[in-house]
C-alpha cells in the first residue's frame, strides 16, 4: 500500500505553517519512488526565515544550525572521499553510526553534497559485497537527546553484516532522497548541495542547471512526508565552491569560445523555478564567487563599488537588486566560506575597506586599507565582506532585505596561541556574541572526516580536519 500511495499522483496543497498562507499544486504523477522509506523518527522543527535568522515556525523561538559536511552519498565512481565503498569499519561506512556519532557530538544539521552526474549514474552497488567492522562508540561525549531513527536493522542481506545494506539499491537517486529522510528523521536540518565535480557539467549551461535542479527538487518534494516532514527542515544550496569551477557572477568568456555562465542567471533561474514549484516551501543558500581565490571559495559578497573597482572584484550587486524583486527574497541565506579563520586569510588581510563603511551605511572608505591588526580586525573584515548583510541588509532605491548569515565551511587546526585566539575571536561571532559585528548564527564545519569521526564536537573545539 506505501509503495502504491507513492506511486500515485500527490499534489501539494502548501498551506499555512507560519510561513503565511499560499497554495499551489505540484503534479507527483511522474515521480513515484520505488524503496520503502526509512522510520518517521524524531524531525527537528520545522524552521522559517525571521530578521535575518532561523527561526522555529510554530513560535518563533530563534534555531541555531550546527552543521557538518558529509559527502558519504555523492561517491558513485568519481573519487570522493568518505564514500560507503572506500573500505574500514561502521564509524565510517555505516549510516546509522554516522548519523549517531553526528548527534552525539551535537551537531544538529548535515550537508549532505552530490553531483547530478553521480545522481543519474547506474547505481553501484560495492558496498553489499564488503564486511562492516563493528565498532563501539566512546562514552565521553553528550549522548543524542533523541536517537530518532538511528536504530539500524541488524545484520545485512543475506544474513552477512554489511555497512549500510539497508539503504536503496534501486537507483543513486533514491539512496540519496533515503539520505535526506534519514537524517531529518535523527533531528538533522539537511542541506542538499550541489558540488561541481569531476565529468559534471551541468553549470555550464543555465538551462540544463535550471532542469537539473527542478528534476531532483521535484523529486524531493513528492515524497510522501515532504510536506509533513521535511518542508523547513531541507534547504537548497544552488552551487558549492563555484569559484572551484570557474564561475563568477557575471558570466565568463573562455579562451575556446565557450561561456561560463555567471551565478546571477543561474541562481535566479533556479530559484525562480524552485519557488514555483514550492512556493513559501524553498529556502535557498547561495554562495559567492570572484573575490579573492581559493582562501575565499564561496564567499564573494562585497558590494562596495571602490572595493569591487580598485580588487577586480566580480561585482554581486546586479544579484541583489535583482532578488529584491523576486517573492523570495526573504527566503535567502548567504553562505560564505571562510578559510583560515585562524588567521586572516591574504585575501581578507589586505585590499579591503574598514568596516562599517562603504555599503551605504557610512562614507565611502578609501581602497586598499592596510593590513588588518591581530585581534578583531579580521573579525571585522568578515563584517565588511558579508556581516553586514545580516546586520543591515542590501539596499537599492530605498528598498532593503536583511539575509541570515551561514557560514558555509571553516575549520582550524588550532596548532597554536595565535591561531586559538583568532578561532575563538571568530567563535564569539558563530554565537552571536559580536552583535555589532552582524553576528553569524549558523555554521558549516568542514568535514566529517577520514576514518568517520568528526573533526570537531559541536558543544566544544573543534580539531585537526
Amino acid at each position: 500500500m506505501a509503495r502504491l500511495l507513492r506511486r500515485c499522483a500527490l499534489p501539494l496543497l502548501i498551506a499555512s505553517l507560519g510561513w503565511g498562507l499560499a497554495r499551489a499544486e505540484l503534479d507527483c504523477s511522474s515521480y513515484g519512488s520505488t524503496y520503502d522509506p526509512p522510520p518517521r523518527g524524531a524531525p527537528p522543527d520545522a524552521v522559517k526565515l525571521k530578521d535575518a535568522g532561523f527561526v522555529r515556525a510554530k513560535d518563533g523561538s530563534a534555531v541555531q544550525m550546527k552543521a557538518i559536511s558529509w559527502f558519504g552519498v555523492n561517491d558513485n565512481g568519481t573519487a570522493k572521499v568518505e564514500s560507503l565503498w572506500s573500505g574500514g569499519d561502521a564509524a565510517a561506512l555505516d549510516v546509522a553510526t554516522i548519523a549517531y556519532q553526528l548527534r552525539a557530538h551535537g551537531f544538529n544539521a548535515l550537508r549532505l553534497p552530490f553531483t547530478f552526474a553521480d545522481l543519474r549514474a547506474p547505481v553501484k552497488k560495492a558496498w553489499e559485497r564488503q564486511g562492516c567492522g563493528k565498532v563501539t562508540l566512546g562514552s565521553g561525549g553528550t549522548a543524542p537527546g533523541s536517537t530518532g531513527a538511528a536504530a539500524a536493522p541488524a545484520g545485512g542481506q543475506g544474513g552477512a553484516a554489511a555497512c549500510s545494506w539497508y539503504l536503496p539499491d534501486s537507483s543513486p537517486l533514491d539512496r540519496y532522497l533515503w539520505s535526506l529522510q534519514w537524517f531529518v528523521a535523527n533531528g538533522f536540518y539537511v542541506l542538499a548541495e550541489f558540488r561541481p565535480a569531476g565529468p559534471d557539467a551541468t553549470a555550464r549551461n543555465g538551462a540544463a542547471f535550471v532542469d537539473a535542479w527542478k528534476w531532483l527538487w521535484r523529486r524531493a518534494a513528492c515524497l510522501p512526508n515532504f510536506r509533513e516532514d521535511l518542508a523547513g527542515r531541507v534547504f537548497v544550496d544552488l552551487m558549492g565552491d563555484p569559484d572551484a569551477a570557474g564561475h563568477r557572477w557575471e558570466a565568463v568568456a573562455e579562451p575556446d569560445g565557450g561561456v561560463v555562465p555567471g551565478l546571477t542567471e543561474l541562481y535566479l533561474a533556479a530559484m525562480d523555478a524552485l519557488w514555483a514549484d514550492t512556493p513559501e516551501r524553498a529556502v535557498f543558500f547561495v554562495e559567492g564567487a570572484g573575490q579573492g581565490g581559493d582562501d575565499r571559495w564561496g564567499s564573494g559578497f562585497d558590494t562596495d563599488k571602490a572595493t569591487i573597482a580598485v580588487n577586480e572584484f566580480s561585482d554581486p550587486n546586479p544579484f541583489f537588486k535583482a532578488l529584491l524583486k523576486k517573492p523570495y527574497r526573504a527566503a535567502v541565506v548567504v553562505c560564505p566560506h571562510v578559510y583560515d579563520n585562524a588567521a586572516p586569510p591574504p585575501a581578507l588581510d589586505a585590499g579591503l575597506p574598514p568596516p562599517g563603511d562603504g555599503h551605504g551605511h557610512g562614507g565611502q572608505a578609501p581602497p586598499r586599507a592596510a593590513p588588518w591588526p591581530a585581534g578583531p580586525g579580521p573579525i571585522k573584515v568578515m563584517d565588511t565582506t558579508f556581516g553586514y548583510l545580516a546586520r543591515d541588509g542590501y539596499c537599492a532605491d530605498k528598498d532593503c532585505q536583511r539575509f541570515p548569515v551561514a557560514v558555509g565551511e571553516f575549520t582550524s587546526r588550532l596548532a597554536n596561541a595565535p591561531r586559538l585566539a583568532e578561532l575563538n575571536a571568530f567563535a564569539a561571532q558563530l554565537a552571536e556574541e559580536g552583535v555589532e559585528y552582524g553576528g553569524v548564527g549558523t555554521w558549516r564545519f568542514w568535514g566529517f572526516e577520514d576514518g568517520g569521526r568528526a573533526g570537531a564536537s559541536a558543544g566544544g573545539s573543534p580539531g585537526a580536519s
